[in-house]
């Protein structure tokens, strides 16, 4: 088969959890089946050569890609522009590799005009109609205009969480259950495992935590949920006489401030640390190191850094609302992201009970080796072949 894959995601700077998500599906379908073509579009207007060397990067020693840029046009309004005007995708890409395509996937939500072979999307969630006020005016504005004729054009739309599908189903009344499918996302245990004494060690240096500490990553944003956990985490650090730092990695999204007031109103500046945004190589021994991952969101379509962690032998705190008891089951200290009284108890006991550290530790292993990328790639891979027949 010709598989077209719009990679949008993979040539994001700093890739978020739909970043990964596209990375890791697409590898581990390219090398599952080598008969099949996969051509790489992607709009290349500016950093041609560096996009071009981040793609090479990822698929190195790979034969059976095409990389397929578009030179000649900005990205950014091609974005604007489609879903008021009906110029096909396939003209920006119409050329030997990808105007015969058997299937297209967009691994970002949506489906332009005009593309070659039944299409596929990826649809994460339904966060902008559940819970609009914590997005982006412009990618809620852009969502609203786009999500449904997307949905619409899609011959198979797949999502990481029956959650998520329901969801989908739900507000975009779709009465064909077999369109929505569910490919859950997974997580790479070569790469997050419990590190060693000696990796962890040299890397909290390079942070400069000394103390032992709960650990956050993920975007800092509304949805996320910081702001009551840092609230939780300094009512809980007054009860007891030595008390973990609180430890905030990842990007400056959206309505961040408010996240870095609180805690110069609480004075917290010495207790909790921002690293920013962590390397790939850092992020799973910094999991490794934690005594405890916290998780609060207020919604996930999957919530993949909590299940990363586990994989790390990490006990984690989570929200026990969306798609988070479908990934962490039992295995996961459960709290109301609302319930800032909740949070802080649940801090208090990850804090102070080392047994029921170690049986979180235990639980989470073993729920994490449910999820592998392979796995999910070959559910997706078996969808591709299935539409494309």
């Amino acid at each position: 088969m010709k598989i077209t894959v719009d990679i949008k995601p993979l040539i994001d700077t700093k890739k978020s959890g739909i970043g990964y998500y596209t990375e890791n599906i697409l590898r581990e379908m390219i090398q599952l089946n080598r008969d099949n073509e996969y051509i790489l579009n992607f709009f290349a207007f500016r950093n041609y050569h560096s996009k071009t060397d981040l793609i090479n990067g990822y698929f190195d020693g790979i034969d059976n890609i095409k990389i397929n840029p578009c030179r000649w046009f900005p990205p950014r309004i091609y974005q604007m522009i489609w879903p008021f005007f009906g110029i096909p995708y396939r003209l920006f890409f119409n050329n030997k590799n990808s105007k015969n395509s058997d299937v297209t996937i967009f691994f970002n939500f949506y489906v332009p005009p005009g593309v070659a072979g039944k299409t596929i999307t990826v649809v994460y969630d339904t966060v902008y109609k559940d819970y609009p006020e914590t997005m982006h005016n412009l990618t809620k504005t852009m969502l609203k205009l786009s999500l449904k004729q997307s949905i619409e054009r899609a011959d198979l739309i797949i999502t990481p969480s029956e959650f998520s599908r329901e969801r989908v189903m739900y507000h975009y009344d779709i009465r064909q259950p077999e369109k929505v499918r569910v490919v859950p996302g997974g997580v790479d245990h070569r790469r997050f495992k419990p590190a060693s004494k000696n990796q962890i060690l040299k890397t909290l240096a390079s942070y400069n935590i000394k103390h032992d500490y709960f650990y956050y990553i993920g975007n800092l944003e509304p949805r996320k949920n910081l702001e009551r956990l840092i609230i939780a985490y300094s009512n809980a650090q007054k009860k007891l006489e030595t008390f973990p730092i609180l430890v905030i990695s990842g990007s400056k999204a959206w309505q961040y401030e408010s996240i870095f007031d609180v805690v110069e109103n609480l004075s917290l500046k010495d207790k909790v640390l921002f690293t920013g945004y962590v390397s790939e190589e850092d992020v799973s021994i910094l999991m490794s190191g934690g005594i405890a991952f916290c998780f609060p969101s207020l919604y996930e379509g999957f919530g993949m850094p909590p299940l990363e962690a586990m994989a790390c032998g990490t006990p984690v705190l989570v929200s026990k609302t969306s798609s988070i008891p479908e990934v962490i089951g039992n295995a996961g200290y459960m709290v109301n992201p609302y319930s800032i009284e909740e949070i802080e108890q649940g801090l208090i006991k990850l804090a102070s009970e080392p047994s029921l550290r170690t049986e979180l530790l235990k639980r989470g292993l073993e729920q994490s080796k449910k999820f592998s990328w392979q796995q999910s790639a070959a559910k997706f891979l078996g969808m591709i072949h299935e539409l494309g027949n």
